[in-house]
């Protein structure tokens, strides 16, 4: 029997729409819960949205809704009457669910919360916060109430009884038992859940299982690099020996890299064989290691037994076949990523980022770094379904990862050789920010940019060239990456730009957690859900319409930026024909400097071929486009759901163009552009923000 008073007394308790709405809650509100708030004088925690949400549901076409709500609302009437509760909020702030969610979030460390809800998907959500290593906060408490009217509190194993309240969770142990009881921070019988981005996941077999963890590496393994014995390397139509599985017959080979080939086998799993200089007593003793923590999760393409030939002798390993097309050759171009995934939009690639990262968190959670975060060994089906592959070069204990790619290394350990020391969950997580930046911005490395150095330069000096705040290098890359960096929302940006220009590092449940914020906000439609914008964000109040002088359509700018063109008497070109234009100017470069010049007749595209006019020179740049300072400018501190969007500057510097005549185009040889993709909605500005709300109403409870 749950103590309510005790409860009321130690936490700040939060109730949201659903259990207010829930039948057998009328029982439990006019009961226990009044006479535990009137015995003890603490006050319920009422978002403000919850409110709304009841009344909306006063003229739902659906009766028994409808009788709910006034059920609901006659409740929360009689406990407003009587300040019972204590409402907090306002209309511009966001759905119930994210505005607890963010106050958890925040408020974790300096209060004690405990959260009542109906909602299995918003309680898992809530209970994972316990389980964020990079801030040590106060245990949450998750309640529902159960069909008789009574609390309970959540389970995250079957859904139904009662559970010890769930602690913080521990820091990456040193042990490979079994994390259990008092040691994990929960029950025996409680997993952890695994929430999902938006929706209610099924729970797996392994999820109900206590986590066992590899020991962390405290040296590198010296030893073992000496090659063993192989008399007979197996090939297709040949038979291979596992222990667990037999004899296995390998099948015709799906894939050849440069340690050994990959084979179909007659099991159900592929089976990679090692070349003869791979098989070394330190990479079969690794397999060894690697099969004593179980990895069940599906997409981590885990080994599942080593194998041998006919003699007995270690050749490869057994493993879960992997689906999809690699990351590197799918989704980091435009066209690719269009052709793979046509009816993708932003929200996808949120998703897959989502997935992803609950993929990579399973492994931290096991004390497994992957080390080399390569596109090349993730392979995409959709954007729920992901394969790691290569897993058998991951850091496991003492046995370092001994490749990397330079986009993917933290600036301490570039240029160092890897397999001569262990990394660090901080070195990960950094290549983690990476491959989420360059899933958001389709193939663009972060350090990617304009007259800079070489990207490992780039990474050392940390030199990020994308605006945040008042920062603004003016070296962001040109075209359709500044765009997409102004619309992600600005608890992304921050968290990217902490990581890659302050050396601030995320880890992979709070970056997981922005990831899901953000998709809410494409949703809800505060973010855009465009894959490739062509212009910033603008914000509420500061759109205007103006008309393309190239191709005639209406576009929405900045009313900033219509304001300097008029001044400046220049008229207005649109992104499309901008960068149109500057295609066509780079191609007539090439021309020039191979001596032809470009014909290209009517609507066609340019063509190389000709030559050029007497006394052209080539140009590096044009005027047919705006230059940066006459772009659109990006918003400037405005507020959305989830706080400050923050400036997102003006991007790329443009090339004044070389002295000297310009070379006209031909009669007839405007190009036609498709319209664009329409405005964005512009997101609400609050006049206070939710946090400084919180921390006034919080601290006066």
């Amino acid at each position: 029997m749950i103590d309510l008073n005790a409860i009321l007394l130690k936490h700040k308790v939060f109730v949201d729409t659903s259990s207010w709405m829930f039948p057998p809650s009328e029982a439990f509100f006019h009961g226990p819960m009044e006479q535990a708030l009137r015995s003890t004088g603490q006050k319920l925690v009422l978002p403000g949205k919850v409110l709304e949400e009841v009344k909306k549901f006063l003229n739902h076409e659906d009766q028994e809704k409808r009788t709910r709500s006034r059920t609901a609302a006659s409740i929360l009437q009689k406990y407003i009457d009587e300040g019972l509760v204590q409402v907090f909020g306002s209309q511009n702030d966001p759905f119930t669910d994210q505005t607890i969610l963010y106050v958890f979030q925040q408020f974790r460390v300096r209060y004690q919360l405990a959260l009542i809800t109906q909602d299995k998907g918003l309680a898992t959500d809530v209970y994972n916060l316990n389980h964020q290593r990079a801030v040590s906060g106060q245990p949450i408490r998750v309640f529902r109430v159960n069909m008789h009217g009574q609390l309970s509190e959540w389970r995250f194993d079957d859904g139904s009884g009662t559970q010890a309240a769930p602690a913080a969770a521990p820091r990456h142990g040193r042990h490979r038992e079994a994390r259990q009881g008092d040691d994990a921070g929960q029950s025996p019988h409680v997993k952890k859940p695994h929430a999902e981005l938006g929706v209610d996941d099924e729970q797996t077999a392994e999820d109900d299982k206590p986590i066992i963890r590899f020991r962390l590496g405290t040296h590198v393994e010296s030893g073992g690099n000496e090659l063993m014995s192989c008399r007979h390397l197996p090939g297709e139509g040949d038979a291979v020996i596992s222990a667990r599985y037999g004899q296995v017959r390998l099948g015709e080979p799906i894939g050849r890299g440069g340690e050994g080939d990959i084979y179909r086998t007659d099991t159900g799993l592929v089976c990679k064989i090692y070349k003869k200089e791979k098989l070394t007593h330190a990479r079969c003793e690794k397999l060894k290691l690697m099969l004593t923590v179980p990895v069940e999760r599906k997409g981590i393409c885990w080994p599942r037994d080593i194998v041998t030939n006919q003699y007995g002798e270690f050749v490869g390993y057994l493993m879960d076949a992997a689906e999809g097309k690699p990351m590197q050759t799918c989704l980091f171009a435009k066209p690719v990523l269009l052709k793979n995934f046509p009816d993708w939009t932003r929200a996808n690639l949120v998703k897959l980022c989502h997935t992803m990262l609950s993929q990579i968190e399973y492994l931290h959670e096991r004390n497994i770094i992957i080390g080399d975060i390569n596109p090349m060994n993730i392979l995409i089906k959709n954007d729920r379904e992901v394969y790691f592959v290569d897993t058998d070069s991951y850091q496991i204990e003492n046995y370092p990862c001994p490749v990397g790619t330079v986009n993917f290394t933290a600036p301490e350990i570039q240029g160092k050789n890897f397999g001569t020391f262990l990394r660090t969950f901080e070195h990960e997580y950094f290549a983690v920010a990476t491959l989420i930046f360059m899933t958001l911005l389709p193939g663009k490395p972060p350090y990617s940019q304009q007259g800079g150095g070489t990207p490992e330069d780039n990474i050392r000096k940390m030199d990020f060239p994308y605006p945040f705040g008042d920062d603004s290098t003016g070296k962001a890359p040109d075209g359709p990456w500044r765009f997409i960096w102004s619309h992600l929302t600005y608890k992304v940006k921050e968290a990217l730009y902490k990581t890659f220009k302050e050396n601030e590092r995320v880890s992979v449940s709070e970056l997981k957690f922005l990831i899901q914020q953000y998709h809410y906000s494409i949703v809800k439609q505060w973010s855009s859900d465009e894959l490739f914008p062509m212009s910033h964000k603008i914000p509420e109040g500061k759109a205007v319409m103006m008309t393309c002088s190239k191709c005639g359509q209406e576009k929405q700018v900045h009313i900033n930026h219509k304001q300097k063109l008029e001044q400046a008497g220049k008229p207005f070109i649109c992104e499309e024909c901008f960068q149109r234009n500057r295609l066509q100017r780079l191609q007539r470069m090439q021309a020039a400097a191979a001596g032809t010049t470009a014909a290209y007749p009517g609507n066609a595209q340019p063509k190389l071929g000709g030559t050029t006019q007497a006394g052209t020179r080539p140009r590096t740049g044009g005027s047919t486009g705006p230059t940066t300072n006459a772009r659109p400018a990006g918003p400037t501190g405005t507020k959305g759901p989830w706080g400050p969007t923050g400036p997102t500057g003006t991007g790329a510097t443009v090339r004044k163009p070389n002295a000297g005549p310009r070379t006209p185009p031909q009669a007839g040889t405007r190009p036609q552009v498709s319209p664009g993709s329409g405005a964005q909605k512009a997101q609400p500005a609050r006049k206070k923000s939710l946090l400084d709300r919180l921390i006034d109403f919080l601290s006066n409870i």
